[in-house]
């Protein structure tokens, strides 16, 4: 051997913690010249990690609210494994120069700590034993330019804050100018115990039962797949997992929802838990972003994103300038979605400009507003949801005049989601005051405090103002989500800091 060579495999086998072998020293030689699919995907077979002590695992349960109402009809995803069958078929033996097999994936995942812990200690593991593989896979076929990507989540890509994203760079020849999407749910084995179970079975017999962990953690999924407008969804412990997908057509206008059989950890080749992925991945890169609006009144354009509220929705007040909108059920408002105006780095809660009009007319017809849209798996977000209700409800002489008009909330058709639809006040202030704006936010601020109302958030971007608005008042206060009404925090000195705090924007 090359005396240079020796003394750098020597130099990286004492960094690493990892003892170099002949096996991987071999692998590595031989990684130019790639490999079969089928090869890689038989190297790629996963071994079970053992779990950490009972003392040392998390405590943490399935927390997300099920509601079983807004659960669709959920039957087994019949023909999946022949699907996967038919679309590798043509790949399995073709070889590829892009698929190296690291011997390294699964020795870092046994080396890196005494075994599954947490929900992390299983999103590390499933980004060493499946996503990294999964890349590769992808890239082989579709070509490095795919860019696939999987990603945590944040409100640049998603509404709602699942565990983990899939994106692509490339986009696939669906629909022009969307982004084709996968989200991904994982949860801890002994939290979500699905090998071996029959979870279709499991939520068909328990439906009523909103403690169950299985609707809880499929309605949560679902949540996401709706209200992102998706059509696949994946729920995984590693050591089982199952797709989920959206179906609409003529046979199911309102929709239902298909889960995968199992996919054991144990299964080899193309009943892997990596080619299911993988499958699942090229299959939406393929379609494009998959418009899945689930409503059968629906006629606008495939890209359009629509979204409509659930059972519980409720038109608080009637809408300036929305024809025939007085006294209707608040479930044939419309809402589309437009520009998005922020959102939290969790995905958590989502604010965009949109359109509100009622169902079978034209969307360019409606009302714009102000659409909020708060993830309800999320507790913090699910508080903030409520409050703000509650302080609208408290501030309901001051709307239109000193904070926005409130129209309608609720949660949306799918039940993961709460929606506030509120009047567009217009632009925030960009840290700076227009002529007279200082007095007349100090005048909508001493008001506030008069209804017994602590904001709790004075800033620049919570104060809108609109020069066209025919009102008095072109200021509004707005961000209602932090404020309270506790009289043991709603004191005089609680008050007064805010108004300095104002004074000093």
């Amino acid at each position: 051997m090359n005396p240079v060579k020796s003394t750098s495999l020597k130099a990286i086998s004492s960094r690493s913690p990892i003892a170099f072998t002949s096996r991987m020293i071999s692998s590595r030689a031989h990684a130019s010249e790639g490999m079969t699919l089928r090869a890689f995907l038989q190297k790629c077979t996963i071994k079970r990690l053992p779990w950490a002590s009972p003392g040392c695992r998390s405590a943490q349960r399935l927390t997300s609210a099920a509601n079983p109402r807004y659960l669709p009809e959920f039957r087994v995803w019949s023909d999946f494994f022949a699907e996967i069958d038919k679309f590798f078929g043509p790949y399995l033996d073709k070889k590829f120069d892009t698929l190296i097999h690291n011997d390294l994936h699964w020795q870092r995942a046994l080396e890196s700590g005494v075994g599954l812990a947490d929900e992390s200690r299983v999103r590390d593991l499933v980004m060493r034993v499946l996503e990294e593989p999964c890349v590769q896979t992808i890239e082989s076929i579709h070509g490095r330019r795919s860019n696939p990507l999987f990603r945590s989540c944040s409100a640049a890509v998603n509404i709602g804050s699942p565990d983990r994203v899939l994106t692509f760079g490339e986009r696939g020849p669906g629909i022009a100018g969307a982004s084709s999407r996968l989200v991904i749910e994982q949860e801890t084995p002994w939290a979500l115990p699905l090998r071996g179970v029959d979870i279709v079975q499991q939520i068909s017999k328990y439906r009523e039962d909103t403690r169950n962990p299985y609707l809880k953690s499929v309605h949560r999924l679902y949540g996401y797949m709706s209200i992102n407008f998706l059509k696949y969804g994946i729920l995984t412990t590693v050591e089982s997992t199952r797709v989920l997908r959206r179906v609409c057509d003529d046979h199911y206008p309102e929709g239902i929802l298909e889960c995968s059989p199992e996919i054991d950890i144990n299964g080899e080749l193309l009943r892997s838990p990596l080619s299911a992925l993988a499958y699942v991945a090229c299959l939406i890169r393929k379609e494009g972003y998959m418009h899945m609006s689930m409503d059968p009144d629906g006629t606008w354009p495939e890209s359009t994103r629509i979204i409509r509220l659930g059972k519980d929705g409720q038109q608080v007040a009637p809408i300036p300038g929305l024809i025939g909108n007085e006294g209707l059920d608040a479930r044939e408002f419309r809402m589309r979605l437009d520009d998005v105006i922020k959102g939290s780095s969790s995905g958590s809660k989502y604010v965009t400009r949109g359109t509100i009009f009622v169902t079978k007319t034209d969307p360019n017809n409606g009302v714009p507003v102000v659409i909020k849209i708060y993830d309800l798996q999320n507790p913090n977000a699910a508080h903030q949801y409520s409050r703000e209700i509650i302080m609208y409800d408290r501030l309901s002489p001051l709307q239109g005049s000193h904070v926005p008009s409130l129209y309608a909330h609720g949660t949306d058709s799918g039940g993961g989601f709460g929606i506030i639809v509120l009047e567009d006040c217009g632009e925030s202030l960009q840290d700076e005051w227009y002529p007279d704006t200082r007095e007349l936010a100090r005048t909508a601020l001493l008001n506030i405090h008069d209804r017994g109302v602590l904001h709790r958030d004075i800033e620049f971007r919570n104060i809108t103002y609109n020069p066209k608005d025919n009102c008095l008042f072109p200021i509004r206060i707005v961000g209602l989500g932090n404020a309270t009404s506790n009289p043991n925090l709603v004191t005089e000195d609680a008050t007064s800091s805010e108004l300095v705090k104002l004074a000093k924007l």
